[in-house]
C-alpha cells in the first residue's frame, strides 16, 4: 500500500467519524471568529507556499481561505457573543476527537519519516 493511500485513507475514516458526531450533537451557533481566523491561515498557507517554492499549495488553500474569510466577515456582529457552557457530552467528544487528531497526526509523521 501506498504512503498516500493510508494517509487519504486515514483522513476519510476521520471525515466520516465527525460527520457521525456532528450529526448527533445538539446544534449550537457557529464560532465565526475563528472561521475567520482559520480562513487567514488557509491564506498563509497558499501564499507561503507559492511565494517561496518550497512547496506546491493547491488552489483549494485559496478558495477555503477565501470562503472561511468571507463567512466570518459577513457574520461579524456575532464574534463576541458567546456559546454557552459545553454540556459533558460535547467534552467528552471533544477530548476524543483531540486524541484522535493526535494519532492521525503522529502516524502521518511515521508514515513521512519512513518513506
Amino acid at each position: 500500500m501506498n504512503a498516500m493511500t493510508l494517509v487519504l485513507a486515514a483522513v476519510a475514516i476521520l471525515v466520516i467519524i465527525l460527520a457521525i458526531v456532528a450529526t448527533r450533537s445538539p446544534k449550537r451557533e457557529p464560532d465565526y471568529h475563528a472561521s475567520f481566523a482559520l480562513g487567514a491561515v488557509f491564506l498563509i498557507v497558499y501564499f507561503v507556499g507559492s511565494l517561496s517554492g518550497l512547496y506546491d499549495p493547491s488552489s483549494v488553500f485559496l478558495i477555503l481561505g477565501i470562503v472561511f474569510l468571507g463567512w466570518g466577515l459577513a457574520n461579524r456582529a456575532k464574534w463576541g457573543k458567546p456559546s454557552g457552557p459545553l454540556t459533558e457530552r460535547e467534552k467528552r467528544t471533544r477530548k476524543i476527537s483531540i486524541v484522535a487528531l493526535a494519532v492521525l497526526v503522529v502516524l502521518g509523521l511515521v508514515v513521512v519519516l519512513l518513506l
